[in-house]
């Protein structure tokens, strides 16, 4: 099977293209994904390390498997699950399953506690850092 591998910079934003499970639909939009054992993106669970987030979701499938866009680096909106200050790092909160409508308008992040960071991490760098807040984050 084909590897898909296109990219495009916006600003100060990378997205990249993979490969998605079916199930994910237009309502994971802005929900967080780590990279899969099989090079495919897939939600994150609870305390993962986020990879990226879902920027978009094209309807067609490539051998069963949605195509996604993912931002990779720069900025995005999140909703934080408890309180986090400024320049907290930052990882997967508990986001709704594939296909399934997020409770707000941004996926969920939380204060990050892995100890042994693989990848870069996402960091605060506004907001009031108060819980359920809107917040904007960055990849470091």
């Amino acid at each position: 099977m084909a590897t898909f591998s296109c990219g495009i910079n916006v600003g100060e934003n990378v997205y990249q293209t993979y490969l998605a499970p079916a199930a994910v639909t237009d309502a994971d939009i802005g929900k967080p994904v780590k990279l899969g054992a099989t090079s495919e993106v897939a939600l994150c669970a609870d305390g993962d390390q986020i990879m990226g987030f879902i920027a978009s979701v094209e309807p067609q499938t490539v051998g069963g498997k949605k195509l996604v866009s993912v931002l990779t680096s720069g900025r995005v909106y999140v909703i934080l699950s408890g309180a986090s200050a400024v320049g907290t790092l930052v990882e997967a909160a508990a986001n709704t399953a594939a296909g399934v409508a997020k409770a707000g308008e941004y996926g969920l992040v939380s204060t990050h506690t892995v100890v042994i960071a693989t990848e870069k991490q996402w960091k605060i760098i506004a907001g009031s850092g108060l819980d359920t807040a809107t917040v904007l984050i960055e990849k470091q």
